[in-house]
């Protein structure tokens, strides 16, 4: 794939010249193709490239340039520049509620992910509302099942249980999973993972009878689909040999 996004990007700027708008997607396209092979130092100079053109060619609230400006934050995120990352997520966050209106769906992406980046700082109160917010929008937007729904039902759990408010966490955790057994599966990696985390919080509820076949389920999910050696399968395995030595 690799090469076919690279001649496509080589022959747009041949023909269309650097900043045309399809040879900034088609950068914007290799970018974030080396972001998901987990080459992430090369895709940042491509992702800001796009960005700082695109600001040139059709200005600071275009959508296309919000979209790289979000593209650019949590790159940053995932690179652990975590301050430079919610400069960027704040100013997408502030740019698409004007531009787009509140309730539109990367409004609400940019608020989730602005909520994301304050979790992993640390910062579990500020982050909340707006996990919150991004939750309670695409429930009414989107749906209850809709897959981006569902990231906000896990996100909220996962907050909630880092902050210990374990019992709150519980109801959304478990509709998480409800959720992701009918789609995209029992056996899906978000599903099995949202399965372990399930079992970790029964246990840190000392429920430990009902966290036994849950972190069972988990375990053996992870094994059959990821294999013995992946690191979710190790996860999985570490979990469930603290919930027996629990148990005694």
């Amino acid at each position: 794939a690799e090469s076919h996004y690279r001649e496509a990007l080589d022959r747009s700027r041949a023909v269309l010249g650097e900043g045309a708008p399809d040879a900034l997607r088609c950068l914007n396209n290799l970018a974030a193709l080396l972001w998901a092979q987990g080459r992430i130092e090369e895709a940042e100079p491509l992702f800001i490239e796009a960005l700082e053109q695109r600001r040139r060619v059709l200005g600071d609230d275009d959508p296309a340039t919000l979209n790289s400006m979000n593209n650019v934050s949590m790159l940053l995120r995932t690179r652990g520049r975590l301050q430079e990352a919610e400069s960027y997520a704040r100013q997408t966050l502030e740019a698409r509620t004007r531009v787009l209106g509140e309730d539109h769906p990367h409004t609400v992406q940019s608020v989730n992910n602005l909520g994301l980046i304050l979790r992993t700082q640390g910062r579990l109160a500020e982050a909340e509302p707006y996990y919150r917010e991004a939750l309670e929008k695409r429930r009414r937007l989107l749906g209850e099942a809709h897959p981006d729904t569902l990231i906000s039902v896990n996100n909220m759990g996962a907050l909630l249980q880092a902050q210990g408010r374990l019992a709150e966490s519980e109801p959304f955790l478990r509709e998480a999973v409800a959720q992701r057994r009918i789609s995209p599966g029992a056996d899906h990696p978000d599903t099995l993972l949202g399965i372990n985390n399930l079992g970790i919080l029964l246990r840190s509820l000392d429920r430990l009878d009902e966290a036994e076949p849950i972190a069972r389920e988990s375990y053996e999910g992870h094994r059959r689909i990821l294999g013995d050696e992946h690191p979710s399968t190790l996860y999985a395995t570490a979990s469930l040999g603290e919930l027996l030595r629990a148990q005694g």
